[in-house]
């Protein structure tokens, strides 16, 4: 017979005996932190340069430009708007950290600002860019400075926070779920600027780090930045650090680079910023995606489709006499979502139903996405071949710990760089990598659990584009609705294949890496996969401006407030044209909308057409 007391006391002696040993463990681990940091880091620390006292309150002009010094170390910036109004409006506060300031170099073109911390520097370039007006061909110049924060460690901060107020109407910025025109009135947390789901009350889908404001003033951050922004009514901040999502796998400098440009005709200026910074399309999407409705499964259906459903559909809209530029097969048409074919007990002859569809004058194109079901044969083949994204669990975990204190990053940094460690650190590594398995990461995303495509990945790429042309020659399909690609439905531990940024930033070497990189990534793959016919469409845009297909805004609620209501309709076109977007379709009309708004709200969203 068991004694079941005897293991019970088995086991809470185990419990009391592995508590014991995990806090002696923890214990030793703070205690070698705390030697650590006392004895090496803080002798190994460079002193720092000595304070200039002379250089806190004091004023200098640069152009247009005129800075004040305070003693706490804030910089005022102040600019002139125009040479005819002498008088200056505040603009910004640089220096929001407060580092203090060890030495100042004024030359006519350059402004070097050192600072007692870290080797921080501020370069401040003025340049006199010679444009052409598009209307009266005149020369004109704009007036460009090149603000560059520079660190030799990654961990530092930087902070700039731009005026709302007095600096005139300001459009631009990500897409939004609440929008306004302008943006003034517009309220977020510090959050992270890359895509995401506009619905989690994060950025939106589109996301361009551009500003314009109606005083003759343009902002463009660096695409590559570790950008946080938020705003009030008040201030637009702008914060550049090294922390969650912004993960580095390599210690490098930071450095944080915008430029801001002037000129006295606001329409002159964005043309110059689309030359110079964010580009056009090459082209123009397919015309007739925008002159006749696009009929989607989707709005009539949801999920709940097959093939006499599809056809009836179609022929009903036929019967009514109703325009039609194409059809889209929406949700729920494969067996596992991400598997490139069809249900066969939904779609038991797919390849006559589109038939019969092209007989009925429509072009057919289908509902895709970078997920793969985890329910899916696929999933674990993807993941054995190195297709999907992988879960880098310790490693971020470290990150995440390390980026919440200021002590554990001095010793954590200090402890890496050291010599003396190198082969313990070699040898954990390899252990790390070869022993230790990964594992897929997996994404919660609206449909349920699910490995993600990992697009940095050209065997991934390559695998993708294959499906998509099989099933475009197999069963004749026009072109293909391309959903998701935001950043915030990456896996939470997932790290990618190939991290490289030079497709945003072609004109310089860089190891900086973005999550941003998969939207980017995504949008070039939409492109690819339909470049003669263009009838395809996606949601998502990141330095994409130059792909000639057309952008979906997220579908807007049946109410008229800014907060994604009807109010939010214009103001959402008119942001994603000032960002380079100029092809948008607003998402479908569905029958979930409330009888009292429907009518008008069609006919705004065929006036948006």
């Amino acid at each position: 017979m068991t004694d079941v007391r005897g293991w019970l006391w088995f086991g809470f002696r185990l419990f009391i005996y592995s508590t014991l040993l995990s806090i002696i463990v923890v214990g030793l681990i703070c205690a070698f932190f705390i030697w650590y940091y006392w004895f090496v880091v803080r002798r190994r620390s460079q002193s720092e340069h000595e304070i200039n006292i002379k250089l806190q309150n004091r004023s200098f002009l640069f152009h247009t430009l005129s800075f004040q010094i305070s003693n706490s170390g804030i910089i005022l910036l102040n600019i002139q708007i125009s040479p005819l109004e002498k008088q200056l409006i505040e603009l910004a506060q640089l220096n929001g950290r407060r580092y203090r300031i060890s030495h100042l170099d004024i030359q006519d073109e350059q402004i070097d600002i050192s600072f007692a911390k870290s080797n921080i520097h501020l370069i401040i370039k003025h340049e006199y860019l010679e444009q052409q007006s598009c209307q009266s061909k005149r020369t004109y110049f704009v007036h460009e400075y090149t603000f560059l924060w520079s660190s030799p460690s990654y961990r530092i901060r930087f902070d700039d926070k731009f005026n709302l107020i007095d600096s005139g109407y300001w459009y631009g910025g990500a897409t939004q779920r609440t929008i306004y025109w302008p943006i003034n009135q517009f309220v977020t947390k510090c959050q992270a600027m890359i895509p995401n789901d506009a619905y989690k009350n994060m950025f939106g889908s589109v996301c361009e780090r551009y500003w314009l404001s109606s005083l003759g003033l343009a902002l463009f951050i660096d695409p590559l930045v570790p950008l946080f922004v938020s705003m009030n009514k008040k201030h637009l901040q702008l914060i550049s650090e090294y922390r969650t999502p912004y993960r580095q796998s390599t210690f490098h400098s930071h450095q944080f680079q915008y430029k801001l440009l002037q000129h006295v005709n606001m329409r002159d200026l964005h043309l110059t910023m689309i030359n110079r910074y964010l580009g056009k399309p090459t082209d123009i999407p397919n015309p007739r995606m925008i002159t006749d409705p696009i009929w989607s499964t989707w709005a009539q259906f949801k999920q709940n489709i097959n093939t006499e459903k599809v056809l009836n559909y179609a022929e009903e809209i036929v019967r009514r006499n109703f325009p039609r530029s194409q059809i889209c097969i929406d949700d729920d048409w494969t067996p596992h979502y991400g598997v490139l074919d069809f249900d066969t007990t939904k779609f038991p002859d797919p390849k006559q139903m589109i038939e019969k569809l092209k007989e009925l004058n429509f072009r057919v194109t289908f509902w895709i996405h970078p997920f793969l079901s985890c329910k899916s044969f696929q999933f674990i083949d993807y993941w054995r071949r190195g297709l999907l994204i992988n879960m880098n669990i310790l490693p971020t975990l470290i990150d995440s710990i390390v980026e919440r204190s200021r002590f554990l990053q001095l010793v954590f940094d200090d402890f890496l760089c050291n010599p003396v460690f190198q082969p313990f650190i070699f040898i954990m590594k390899y252990i790390h990598q070869q022993f230790l398995p990964s594992f897929p990461g997996i994404s919660l995303w609206w449909n349920g659990l699910a490995g993600v495509l990992d697009l940095t990945n050209d065997s991934t790429r390559q695998e993708y584009n294959s499906n998509l042309q099989r099933l475009q020659k197999l069963y004749n399909i026009d072109s293909f609705k391309f959903d998701a690609g935001e950043v915030n439905w990456l896996p939470i531990f997932g790290s990618f294949a190939n991290s490289s940024c030079t497709s945003i930033i072609t004109d310089k070497i860089t190891s900086a890496t973005s999550p941003a990189i998969y939207s980017h990534l995504f949008a070039q793959l939409a492109h690819q996969m339909d470049p003669n016919n263009r009838l395809q469409e996606v949601r998502v845009g990141y330095r994409t401006q130059h792909l000639p297909m057309f952008v979906r805004i997220i579908d807007k609620d049946s109410h008229w407030s800014y907060k994604n209501g009807l109010r939010s309709l214009l103001p959402s076109i008119f942001n994603l044209s000032l960002l380079g977007y100029p092809f948008i379709l607003p998402d479908m009309v569905s029958k979930a909308l409330r009888i009292d708004t429907f009518g008008i709200y069609f006919l705004r969203k065929k006036d948006s057409n």
